[in-house]
């Protein structure tokens, strides 16, 4: 799958592998996020067939996207939320001009040395004109 976004400078298309790997880094560069994760909460492996930490609705160039993640103990479920949603957001704007609808951060488990602790909790941050 691919996304294909048309801008003053031609078009642009971007693979979902890339937009994984994007996703991927920003996620493992915000404090307090432990792994990126499927939507079960298990740790996601860049070769798993079948399995991805993200989904991506395109329809009409309105993308939406889901992401799930695992978080240290400790950490603010809200702030990291916002922080990865927010990363997301200015990165796919200023080098690919796409602009989300919804970024949806799906918080799947606390992780803290010796435990595992199951959440279900989402952070959703909307588009300007939605908010």
């Amino acid at each position: 799958m691919q996304l294909d976004k048309t801008s003053q400078l031609g078009e642009i298309k971007i693979e979902l592998e890339t937009i994984e790997k994007i996703v991927k880094e920003k996620a493992e560069n915000i404090k307090g996020v432990d792994y990126v994760a499927t939507n079960r909460g298990q740790k996601y492996k860049l070769l798993s067939i079948g399995s991805s930490f993200m989904e991506i609705n395109d329809e009409n160039e309105a993308y939406e996207i889901d992401i799930y993640i695992v978080i240290r103990f400790g950490s603010s479920m809200k702030r990291v939320g916002e922080q990865l949603a927010e990363e997301i957001k200015a990165y796919f704007s200023t080098y690919f001009g796409m602009e989300f609808e919804r970024i949806t951060v799906h918080i799947k488990g606390m992780k803290s040395k010796r435990s595992f602790h199951k959440i279900n909790k989402q952070i959703v941050k909307r588009s300007k004109s939605e908010e």
